[in-house]
């Protein structure tokens, strides 16, 4: 038995004298393990067809202990993240991706994510693309952070309208008497986030990848 979908690897495993043993999301069959034979063979039809950002047409047949790949062609890819930015945004992202898909519930709407931001991502504002993705990662799990949460006091529902210069985390008005801070502005949604200064925008991927570290160090579901 054959089938067909669209694919993004994100994660690779060197599997044998040849092989390479893939985790893909898909458009259609969500998180699926395949492996690819002989593709690391000079003469393999598959070589260069799959890669970490970029979409490929696969088919795939059922097999007893783990599915085959038997094509791949190359659809779409973005030049951009092959740049020494892009390349430097899919390796450290990747692996974050492939923590977050094992929640398989989400897989269908992390493949939306990844073709969105992996399409559209331009070097010259490697930044804001980080951000984006760690949010819609977040956003589609319902973890995101709480931003009203003064991050030095910790007391949650107080008025947030500074943030802290030395750690980029936003502070309550109380504690913003204590150290040098500047203005910042409680986000509401992501469309708020893109209407932020670059100082705002650090101090919001600032505090999503604190609740990144903080998921993945107490919680053993990733």
């Amino acid at each position: 038995m054959t089938y067909n979908d669209i694919a993004t690897p994100i994660k690779k495993t060197i599997y044998g004298e040849a092989d390479i043993i893939y985790t893909f999301l898909t458009a259609h069959h969500g998180r699926i393990d395949a492996i690819a034979k002989g593709i690391r063979k000079s003469t393999s039809r598959k070589r260069g067809n799959i890669d970490y950002g970029v979409f490929s047409s696969l088919q795939l047949a059922k097999g007893k202990n783990m599915d085959v790949i038997t094509e791949a062609q190359m659809i779409e890819y973005n030049d951009d993240l092959f740049s020494e930015n892009g390349l430097k945004f899919l390796f450290s992202n990747v692996p974050l991706i492939n923590r977050f898909a094992s929640d398989i519930e989400h897989c269908t709407k992390m493949f939306e994510t990844l073709k969105v931001v992996f399409l559209t991502y331009e070097k010259e504002h490697h930044n804001s693309f980080d951000l984006m993705l760690k949010y819609d990662l977040l956003e589609i799990q319902d973890l995101l952070p709480d931003f009203n949460q003064c991050r030095m006091c910790r007391v949650k529902g107080v008025e947030i309208s500074k943030y802290s210069n030395s750690s980029l985390v936003p502070i309550c008005n109380n504690c913003a008497r204590k150290i040098e801070t500047s203005l910042f502005i409680v986000p509401n949604n992501f469309e708020d986030i893109k209407r932020l200064d670059i100082g705002q925008k650090k101090v919001i991927l600032n505090i999503l990848n604190l609740q990144i570290r903080s998921i993945f160090s107490n919680s053993s579901k990733y």
